[in-house]
């Protein structure tokens, strides 16, 4: 029990990061799904290049692909 509490409170720092670096939101639109997010991503080549070569799929904003895009940014100094 505490262990997901942990896990989402991960996830809404990294959401939370993302979000204020970017203004761009994570959360699903009830029509479209996450296609602010996805059209980030397909529109920073750079970023989709990297997430691609490291076989994360970007379709949801989840903990793991958040994960990858804060170290990018980290890596390239957007962080």
């Amino acid at each position: 029990m505490l262990l997901g509490k942990v896990f989402r409170l991960q996830e809404g720092i990294y959401r939370y990061i993302f979000e204020t670096l970017t203004n761009i939101s994570t959360e699903k639109n009830e029509n479209n799904g996450f296609v602010e997010f996805i059209n980030y991503v397909e529109n920073n080549q750079k970023l989709k290049d990297y997430l691609v070569s490291n076989d994360i799929n970007y379709s949801q904003p989840n903990t793991l692909v958040l994960a990858k895009i804060l170290s990018y940014f980290k890596d390239n100094g957007k962080l």
